[in-house]
């Protein structure tokens, strides 16, 4: 029940950001259920690595900054799985730009840590 939830969630955050964001395009919610199903697969295969790397090429503007650097780790993951999602879904998906990608992450990044931690 739990996964169904978050799919569900992740799913909402991919529409409202196509609603507030014109750079962001999801063609409906059949899009978005694929959208937050890919990327919720790719973080289960690919986010534990992408996360490890990130925390040893920060390490030290972590120490330089007091830990304050590993804060970018969750949205710097989300902005590559997204970027993944958004390529393998074609027109289903549509993320122009850097701005409204960082966008998105930052709010997949503060919704789950809201909701789900």
């Amino acid at each position: 029940m739990g996964l169904l939830v978050k799919w569900v969630v992740v799913s909402a955050v991919f529409m409202v950001a196509a609603a507030v964001t014109p750079s962001i395009r999801v063609r409906n919610w059949g899009a978005a259920f694929a959208a937050a199903a890919v990327f919720g697969l790719t973080s289960l295969l690919l986010g534990w690595l992408a996360r490890f790397l990130l925390k040893v090429i920060l390490f030290l503007p972590a120490v330089l900054t007091l830990g304050l650097a590993y804060v970018v780790v969750p949205v710097l993951v989300n902005m590559i799985l997204l970027k993944i999602a958004d390529n393998a879904l074609g027109d289903r998906l549509e993320i122009r730009g850097a701005a409204p990608l960082f966008a998105l992450a930052t709010a997949l990044s503060v919704t789950s840590a809201l909701l789900f931690h």
